[in-house]
Order: C-alpha cells, then structure tokens, then sequence
C-alpha cells in the first residue's frame, strides 16, 4: 500500500487479505512461526540472516501466502524493531506481531483486549511515532527511528551530521537493483523496455523495475550487463584507468569491480585480480568469461604473486557496509565496535601494501561502501600523513538520498615521481 503519511520508519504495509490477518493473530501455525522466529533472531542477533533464511525454509506447513507474510514480518523487524518496542512498551514477539498484524490492516478492536493499553491502531501511528521522535536528541532519534544500536548512530551522526536522517531513510526501503551496461545503453533499454530505466546520474546505468530475474535475459547471458549498484560503477569511472594500462584490484571479491576496469583498459591492457579469499576468485573468472574479458584478467591469490609497479591499485578494502543497509537489513543487528576497530587496522595494512605497487606518476585508489568517517575520510588523511609520497586528485562521498547510490567513499592519489 502506497502511502505518502506513512513514515518510512513504520514498517511498510503490504495487501494481506483480512481473513488472513485475523487467522494469523491467533495461536496456529502462522502465529507460532512469526513470534517464534523474531524470538530468535533476538536470541541471536548477529546471526539473524541465517536466523530468519533457516527459520522460513523449514515453514513447510505454511502455504506460500502465509510464508511471505512472515517472510514481510521478519524483515520489517529487522529494521523497525525499536519504533514497535518503543510504541508499545514491550519486547514480548506475541505483542510486536500483533501490533505488525493491526498496521497491516488487522482490525485493532480484534486484539486489543488481549494487550490493553498497549497496541496503538494504524491511523495513530505516524502521530504517536513523531511525538516520541520529537523530544529527542539527534542521536537518540537516529537510534530509535532506524533501529540503531547507540554506538552505530552515535558514529553516522559523528560522520555525516544533519545528512544522517535522509541516508538512513533512504536505505529503509529495499534498494532496487541496478545493471552495468557494456556497450550502447540505449541499444540495451529499448530492448528491454518498461523492465528497466535509465539511471539519471551515471550513463552506463540501468534500474531494473520491479522484482525480476535477470539471469534469464539474452542481455545478461550474453555479457552486455551485468548486476553492479550505479556508486560501484562511479568508483570504477573515477579510477581513471586508460587503454593499454596495467591495474591491481587488491580487494576484488566476486569482481565487480575488475570487470570495468578490465572493460576500460581495453584489449591492449590487464587486470590482476587478487582477494585472501580464494574461493571467490573461482566465480570471479566464470564471470569475466561470460562478460568476454578474460583474457584481460589474470587472478592472483597469492599476494607474494602480485608483481608491481602497476599504472594503478584500486583498494575496494572491506568494510562494515553501513552504506548498504538497504540490500542488508540485518548489518545493523550485527554492529560491533570491536569488528569495527579491526577493520580500520586491516584498511591500513591494505592502503600500505597497495602504496608499495603503484608506479612513479601512477594512480592508488581507496573505496569503501561504508558511511562511516572511521573509515573513509579519517583513513584518507592517515595515509596522507604517512608521507606514502602521493597528492590527492580527487575523493567524493555517496549518498542515497543524494546519488541514488547506495553509500560509497572514495578517494584517488597520483604517486609523486622519485626525487
């Protein structure tokens, strides 16, 4: 149900049929799936992915309507957890799932004796939502709205101030999917037609409308696209790899990234594709065989194999992704400071050894896909002051509300010549 006074920090309200609503409120097979499942992933938060996934493949007793209905409750939960729990003064599942079931459209006098005082109907929501949003501080705001743990909230305040609250509410909504076009992006959107649309900000980009699977389009089996978020595609553009040039990409995971570096450097040119894990750069080849540029890249997950100077290194580094919460609804639930600490010193280590291969005149380029200061721009100035021998060229933040991206960092250095 479309509805533009309904707060992007409610959950979202779907079409159920009402006699559905009114057999899930009460003890039965939906009801003990719903309130058993969000018990879980309370009981184990930094597994609710796994949680949720496990949870619905085994609701076999379920028909299909009654698992996506579940399938909406738990996700829905994952991001507005905290409002529901605020609004009705409880954490008990057996409440938050009836209080879900009346902003769907259950009738609230259908329920209400059962939890007096608690539930509040559908038409208040949004008022009683801002009334407890109002009288809070910035940070405590963010915490409750977008379900955020203190520490996280307090750190994206910290890192994007008053832009905090239009990212976040961006990425509350799932993000759609975006394709890498190789070649003629008109060519390619007339042929697919109302199945996708242009991207108003980056020209190699499609958004593919609605829910489909693009696997199944001659445009995808024959490499001319491919699934790549249009902030993965500006990092690539601001790399600035030229024909016939010679880049690492150090972190390249499944190759998102490598594809469109291996697509600017052309046939005269090379990628070398290196990640610790190896058991990604197995799909990583398949995928550059079906986009036609394999024999442009060359996977190396030894990294005493990696043989520099490079005309560029590109440092995808991991990162928390806080600026994906809209394809992952369950990073939030995961944050830990302490991974957080970890993943600064191995971003360090990263930006060293790539500083290493990068040629006299040559290009090194730092991305994360995270909203975090901690790992973008106090990383940048870290390494300026390291004295690596680099200028600044160029560093840009992504935003959702802003790029139609998901959150990404990046910043670009030429290596200085020798003295």
């Amino acid at each position: 149900m479309t509805d533009a006074t309904w707060p992007s920090w409610l959950p979202p309200r779907y079409e159920h049929t009402a006699s559905l609503l009114q057999r899930a409120a009460w003890p039965g097979p939906i009801f003990a799936r719903a309130t058993g499942l969000w018990g879980a992933v309370q009981r184990r938060p930094s597994a609710a992915s796994f949680v949720v996934q496990e949870r619905l493949r085994g609701a076999s007793a379920l028909k299909s309507w009654e698992r996506r209905l579940v399938a909406a409750f738990a996700w829905s939960m994952l991001r507005h957890h905290r409002m529901l729990q605020a609004l009705t003064g409880s954490d008990d599942p057996v409440v938050l799932w009836r209080q879900w079931l009346v902003w769907q459209g259950l009738p609230l006098a259908e329920v209400a004796a059962e939890h007096p005082g608690l539930l509040v109907g559908a038409d208040d929501a949004a008022a009683a939502g801002h009334a407890r949003l109002a009288d809070l501080p910035a940070v405590e705001a963010l915490a409750l709205a977008f379900s955020l743990p203190a520490d996280l909230a307090r750190r994206l305040h910290d890192s994007l101030g008053a832009e905090a609250w239009g990212a976040l509410d961006a990425m509350q909504a799932r993000r759609p999917q975006v394709l890498r076009v190789f070649g003629d992006r008109t060519r390619v959107e007339a042929e697919l037609g109302e199945q996708v649309a242009a991207h108003p900000d980056v020209p190699t980009a499609l958004i593919v409308q609605g829910r489909t699977d693009v696997h199944r389009w001659p445009a995808w089996k024959e490499g001319r696209v491919e699934i790549q978020d249009a902030g993965s595609q500006r990092m690539v553009q601001a790399c600035g790899a030229r024909p016939g040039e010679r880049w690492l990409d150090l972190c390249a995971g499944g190759g998102g990234k490598t594809m469109g570096l291996a697509h600017a450097v052309g046939p005269g040119g090379a990628v070398v594709a290196h990640d610790i894990r190896s058991e990604r750069l197995v799909g990583l080849a398949r995928r550059m065989a079906r986009l036609g540029v394999a024999e442009r890249v060359r996977t190396e997950p030894d990294a005493g194999g990696l043989e520099g100077p490079f005309d560029g290194v590109l440092v995808d580094a991991p990162c928390t992704g806080t600026g994906t919460f809209g394809r992952d609804a369950t990073l939030r639930m995961r944050w830990d400071p302490a991974r957080l600490h970890s993943l600064v010193q191995t971003q360090r280590t990263l930006l060293q050894q790539a500083a290493r291969m990068v040629r006299p005149g040559g290009v090194l380029v730092y991305g994360t896909c995270s909203l975090l200061a901690d790992e973008n721009e106090r990383q940048a100035a870290w390494f300026e002051e390291q004295g690596e021998g680099f200028e600044r060229l160029d560093q840009a933040r992504l935003l959702p509300h802003r790029d139609h991206t998901d959150g990404f960092f990046w910043t670009v250095w030429r290596r200085l010549p020798a003295p």
